[in-house]
């Protein structure tokens, strides 16, 4: 008596998976996103706070978030001093060439600094090794608490979006035309 086998073999299971991953892969990104680029930074910047403020918590650690003109780096409180942090999530990250981002604590604007600009003493002498004088700007705190803040984030002809925080660690992101 012989049996006839039915069905597929692991390996023709494989192969059409693969293939079928390739094409989802390449339809994906022919596509795109139309959503501007202002909106897809604010998303990604508002859970990686979301992200680091756990963090905070978890850890029983001081975390914060510095921002400069062409980018953002989270910062972990070790001893009396604000160190990079070295999650691999939580890098440091630059923004799109075209984008400006403009910070406001508590109703305030603030001036956003490059964090490589240099520092001389009084003396005029270059002070590389006052690095650890960098502080963030936003604190996400061990306790759950966060410094409240707006950050606009604008790029030429595409509307403006946000991230906004407050002092009980929300983050949400906003249009320009949704707030107030």
């Amino acid at each position: 008596m012989k049996f006839s086998q039915r069905g597929f073999t692991l390996l023709e299971v494989l192969v059409v998976t693969l293939i079928i991953g390739i094409l989802a892969t390449m339809t994906a990104l022919s596509v795109g996103s139309r959503d501007p680029i202002t909106l897809i930074e604010a998303r990604r910047l508002a859970e990686l706070l979301r992200i680091a403020s756990e963090e905070a918590v978890l850890q029983g650690q001081e975390w914060g978030l510095r921002i400069t003109p062409d980018g953002y780096e989270f910062m972990i409180l070790k001893g009396l001093i604000w160190q990079v942090a070295p999650d691999e999530i939580l890098r440091p990250r630059n923004f799109p060439n075209e984008l400006e981002p403009r910070l406001s604590l508590e109703g305030e604007e603030l001036i956003i600094q490059p964090n490589n600009e240099e520092q001389r003493d009084a003396d005029g002498e270059q002070e590389s090794d006052k690095k650890s004088e960098v502080a963030p700007q936003i604190l996400l705190l061990s306790s759950g608490e966060n410094s409240p803040f707006q950050l606009s984030l604008y790029a030429p002809e595409q509307p403006v979006w946000m991230v906004v925080g407050n002092y009980a660690g929300d983050f949400s992101v906003l249009s320009a035309n949704d707030k107030q």
